[in-house]
């Protein structure tokens, strides 16, 4: 995530449209899921969701500048420094790093959705994915 080119306050609680309107007017060239589900990046969301929530609740900035090294503080700090119970108490630095199998504490449907796919009958038991019956 990179804050060097933020050039004007955008409120992300807009609905879609009104944000696909302003968003062009300032020129910007961003990028939604195909079907608008945030289901389909949940990732990112989750990012969002953190940064906003956690990180930047409360904060107000003066000045482009003000609001681009909080964020750039934050993201160092949700990058290197905030463990997730997820990924087995790592930091998301530390298990990009990382190799061989990971305590993931999350299911994965895509991933439980592929193995179905690819298992003879089509019906994966969802046992070894973390999911309990």
């Amino acid at each position: 995530m990179s804050a060097s080119y933020i050039t004007q306050t955008v409120v992300a609680s807009m609905p879609a449209g009104s944000m696909l309107t302003h968003c062009e007017s300032i020129e910007y060239r961003g990028g939604m899921t195909e079907s608008g589900d945030p289901k389909d990046n949940a990732q990112a969301e989750r990012i969002n969701n953190t940064m906003k929530n956690e990180l930047l609740k409360g904060k107000a900035f003066r000045r482009i500048e003000e609001a681009i090294a909080v964020v750039t503080l934050s993201v160092d700090f949700y990058n290197n420094r905030r463990p997730r119970m997820t990924i087995g108490m790592m930091t998301p630095a530390e298990a990009a790093e990382s190799t061989g199998d990971r305590d993931m504490r999350w299911t994965s449907y895509r991933r439980l959705a592929i193995k179905s796919r690819d298992t003879p009958g089509g019906c994966e038991s969802p046992g070894g994915l973390g999911i309990e019956k």
